[in-house]
């Protein structure tokens, strides 16, 4: 019975198949099944905030108070889907987005006060 499911990509033909050399992209992508990084990841979105409050406090000198939002909607930030067609996992998103060690992916709220004289 055949799958019921479509394909995104067909598979090239085998090499004997390959008779003409290839010399325009409508025959590469007969031969070599479609067209290489058509899969693209859900973007990057994340929205930080800084509210800042200055206090007077002696002549030329102040208090500063500061609120730091990072990622303020809490928006996942999802990895790049497999590109391995030979993985049961292929196509699928299977992990957050690597930025770095050490940096948050959820929401994160930071308090400040700096004095400044």
């Amino acid at each position: 019975m055949p799958s019921l499911i479509p394909c995104a990509f067909v598979n090239p033909l085998p090499g004997n198949l390959v008779t003409a050399p290839v010399t325009d992209t409508a025959t590469a992508i007969k031969y070599l099944g479609g067209k290489s990084n058509q899969i693209y990841g859900p973007g990057y979105n994340r929205i930080n905030m800084s509210l800042f409050k200055n206090f007077s406090t002696w002549r030329e000198q102040v208090l500063q108070f500061r609120a730091d939002a990072f990622n303020l909607f809490n928006h996942p930030s999802l990895g790049n889907p497999s590109v391995q067609n030979d993985n049961p996992n292929g196509g699928q998103i299977t992990g957050p987005q690597f930025f770095q060690n050490n940096t948050p992916d959820a929401r994160f709220l930071q308090l400040a006060l700096k004095y400044q004289f």
